[in-house]
C-alpha cells in the first residue's frame, strides 16, 4: 500500500509519497486531504500520514475507505 504524509511547509500544507514527490500543496490541512483522497483506488489503496503543525503524527487514513485494514474511526 502507497503512503502518503500530509506535512506543513512553511504557510502550505503538502502531500508527499515515499519517494519525496510532492502530490498535493495546498494552502490548509483539509484541502491537502481532499486531494490525496482521489490517490487511492481498490486496486491501488493509498494509506494517508497526517501530521501537526509541529511535525508529530496526528492520525492515519486508508483511501478508499472500504479498503482500510481496521475500522476505526479517522
Amino acid at each position: 500500500m502507497r503512503r502518503i504524509d500530509i506535512v506543513k511547509r512553511d504557510r502550505r500544507w503538502i502531500g508527499e509519497d515515499g519517494d519525496g514527490n510532492v502530490v498535493a500543496d495546498e494552502p490548509s490541512k483539509a484541502e491537502a486531504l481532499d486531494a490525496v483522497r482521489s490517490q487511492g483506488t481498490d486496486d491501488d489503496p493509498v494509506t494517508v500520514k497526517v501530521h501537526l503543525t509541529d511535525g508529530t503524527f496526528e492520525e492515519e487514513r486508508t483511501y478508499p475507505r472500504a479498503v482500510d485494514p481496521q475500522r476505526s474511526a479517522g
